[in-house]
């Protein structure tokens, strides 16, 4: 379960316990711990240090250099993707690290600290542990992504889990910006031998009850003002000459953008990253007794002001005279231009998903708006965040709407494979499925869209000019197929590269060239032209 923010909040641990390590056991010892779902303590007493200990962080931790820049890299990789609109970027602490390290040597595998070093009020933990060799110190990296994988337990829209989720939660709250971890091998620790005990410390803490991990929207867009700028998808500081550094805000309520500070100047009665939140006290305990009786309650507890924003002085009443449009958009950020390397591109794959073109190349991918403006970071993003075994190769790639049993999902097509997730971007139970065994396609695939009418999917060969039309809702392949894709659709060449639709058409590319087919004739119309021209705003 999460931490309660209505109580005055002291030296606090969330508790984060990972299960299903595999571990040689002592003899007649225990049987390995159940898994353990998460919990929170509260005004915890230090245990005294161990001899020789200081009481002071000095980033003490066995990990190299090189392991703590990839553990941090990998957690902004899973931060980043999370399509957060207020995910900060995260940082090594020092404090945090020692504190991981003295309790990892621990050789205990729960929850706990020696004493708290670091400047938080709140501090997330999460453990992991798995046997080895003690010549060969486990990567952090794995660990990370074995928190990251509990998303598959996670349902956002109700914040709730159908397993442990705790671990990836805290690793992609965005409120959190500092980690700090310890390794150590253990020749005995709670009822097994020969294990790496890897613990993570988290910087203000996460998983509080009642509060989702982060705020979904456009990147960057509900950033804090201590980090309002994006670097790569993520919130942080940065210099806007700096590769990777943006301002993407758009004021809303007339606020005034200020692009040097990456800031939005709100009028009275408005405030927030974009001015969007009218300034108004929303909980029921605002200015009540019991309850949040006065402007001195705004110290208890970081959800007060939240709750209470105009008591605490978070932001001003509104102007009775004030008279702006509430949704006339103030001032914003040009748009980001599509890099060259792009409108020269031939992509691997490319389908319209949830109203924006994505297209793939390699390992990455890219999303347009239906105007052609890049909504994505000029960058790109990776497929692997997907899933962790989809890296690349992504050959098709399409989205099933409102229809059918599997309404809402999004498969993609890797050599003899299908991959199936939900809108979470969860790998959905029996996927991926093998083309050749489970469908009876034998040959490979290239492209694939789905029409929405019929619940049919095209999926468009290789290397040939077959076309097979795949009912979703039978899971089985239509009678009579493949067909000549010529038949199918009307004056359609082979050798196609990727297939979308978008409003009355379908469009299939060949090379850096795309092809119009119209839905009711279901034939090509007029000639083919640039895809990047037409689509990416080049």
């Amino acid at each position: 379960m999460k931490m309660d923010r209505t109580g005055v909040l002291r030296t606090t641990f969330v508790v984060l316990l990972l299960g299903g390590t595999i571990l040689a056991q002592t003899p007649k010892t225990k049987r390995p711990p159940p898994v353990l779902s998460n919990k929170s303590f509260r005004n915890l007493t230090a245990l005294p240090p161990l001899p020789g200990e200081l009481n002071q962080g000095n980033g003490e931790t066995s990990m190299t250099e090189w392991d703590i820049q990839r553990t941090v890299d990998r957690h902004n990789e899973h931060r980043k993707n999370s399509r957060a609109s207020n995910m900060q970027f995260m940082t090594w602490d020092a404090t945090l690290a020692t504190m991981a390290q003295r309790w990892a040597e621990r050789c205990v595998f729960e929850h706990g600290f020696v004493e708290n070093l670091s400047p938080y009020e709140s501090v997330g933990q999460n453990l992991w542990l798995r046997g080895g060799d003690p010549n060969k110190p486990i990567s952090g990296v794995v660990a990370t992504d074995d928190w990251h994988d509990e998303i598959d337990y996670y349902y956002y829209e109700s914040d709730t889990c159908t397993s442990v989720c705790g671990h990836y939660t805290q690793v992609v709250w965005a409120e959190t910006n500092k980690v700090g971890c310890g390794l150590a091998y253990c020749g005995y620790i709670s009822g097994y031998r020969d294990a790496w005990n890897f613990v993570c410390n988290y910087g203000p803490a996460g998983n509080f009850y009642g509060e989702r991990p982060y705020k979904t929207g456009n990147v960057c867009t509900q950033c804090p003002t201590a980090s309002p700028f994006c670097f790569n998808g993520l919130c942080r500081l940065c210099n806007l000459e700096e590769a990777g550094c943006s301002c993407p805000l758009t004021c809303q309520n007339c606020g005034v953008f200020n692009k040097d500070k990456c800031y939005c100047e709100c009028p009275g009665g408005f405030y927030g990253p974009q001015c969007a939140d009218e300034c108004v006290d929303t909980h029921r305990w605002c200015g009540a007794n019991p309850g949040w009786p006065s402007p001195a309650s705004c110290s208890w507890d970081p959800s007060v002001p939240k709750g209470c924003p105009l008591m605490c002085g978070v932001c001003q009443a509104r102007d009775p005279e004030f008279t702006c449009d509430p949704n006339q958009p103030g001032p914003g950020p040009a748009d980001i231009p599509t890099p060259d390397t792009l409108c020269n591109t031939a992509f691997d794959s490319v389908a319209m998903i949830n109203g924006e073109l994505n297209v793939i190349k390699g390992k990455k991918y890219w999303r347009f708006d239906q105007q052609g403006r890049l909504t994505s970071e000029p960058s790109g993003e990776l497929l692997k965040h997907y899933h962790s075994l989809v890296k690349k190769g992504v050959k098709a790639l399409y989205q099933i709407g409102a229809e059918g049993p599997y309404q809402n999902t999004i498969s993609m097509v890797r050599g003899k494979k299908i991959w199936r997730f939900d809108g979470n971007r969860r790998r959905l139970n029996g996927w991926p499925r093998n083309l050749y065994n489970d469908i009876g396609i034998r040959e490979r695939i290239a492209a694939a869209v789905h029409d929405e009418r019929y619940g049919i999917t095209y999926l468009i060969a290789a290397k040939t000019s077959n076309v097979y039309e795949y009912d979703e809702s039978g899971e089985q392949l239509v009678q009579d197929n493949p067909l000549q894709i010529n038949a199918v659709f009307g004056g359609l060449p082979v050798k196609i590269t990727g297939a979308f639709r978008s409003g009355g058409s379908f469009f299939f590319l060949r090379g850096k060239k795309v092809y119009e087919v119209n839905q009711g004739s279901m034939s090509v119309v007029g000639s083919p032209v640039l895809f990047a021209e037409r689509f990416l705003g080049c």
